[in-house]
């Protein structure tokens, strides 16, 4: 289990341990097993992919399943994707991605958000984590996201909820409402590293 939300909002270990998921191999398709703590039993849920090798992400709200994952000996045909609510993992909604130009794509939630990154066709898009419809009038085209550095979700007071994406130099902070850029600050050497909080980017 992928759990990056909870720790890009700085929730601690414990956030870590709040779901467990195992995946099987039947006949038709995939079952996934919800490990329930405080029933100390397994909920079900069967799937319609051959592979078993998935990642997942989560936060108090949403599971998302994402499966097969970038570890596959080869790039798939196509990229199954299986939303749920927590705690009662109930089932949201699902997706298939088959066009996500030649690179695996990166996925994470981000509060009641879940986007998706085509790093192939350098597009990005944010979805309603319970719908998964599109949040924005269309995705961004043209953007470049570093690999290793998975966007920060922050609140600010001027613009609502942004995320703070990282390209090389550049942190671009985007509107997570409609998509268009808050503002873009560029470092003055090419190794940086950052610190935020929610009042703060400190980029040395």
């Amino acid at each position: 289990m992928h759990s990056q939300d909870d720790y890009f909002a700085f929730r601690g270990q414990a956030a870590f341990e709040k779901q467990i998921v195992y995946a099987e191999r039947i006949d038709n398709g995939t079952v996934l097993k919800f490990f329930n703590a405080e029933s100390n039993a397994f909920q079900p849920f069967e799937i319609p992919e051959e592979s078993v090798n998935s990642t997942a992400c989560a936060n108090d709200r949403f599971v998302v399943v994402i499966t097969p994952e970038v570890s596959a000996p080869k790039l798939p045909d196509k990229i199954g994707i299986y939303a749920f609510a927590r705690p009662d993992i109930a089932p949201l909604w699902h997706r298939q991605l088959t066009d996500y130009g030649g690179q695996y794509p990166k996925f994470a939630l981000a509060g009641d958000a879940f986007y998706i990154y085509l790093p192939g066709l350098s597009r990005l898009d944010l979805l309603d984590a319970r719908t998964g419809e599109s949040q924005w009038p269309q995705p961004r085209n043209g953007i470049s996201i570093d690999r290793l550095d998975l966007p920060i979700l922050r609140h600010t007071n001027a613009y609502g909820n942004i995320l703070i994406a990282r390209s090389g130099r550049t942190y671009r902070a985007i509107q997570m409402p409609h998509g268009t850029d808050a503002c873009t600050v560029t470092a003055q050497s090419d190794k940086v590293s950052e610190m935020a909080n929610d009042r703060l980017l400190v980029v040395f």
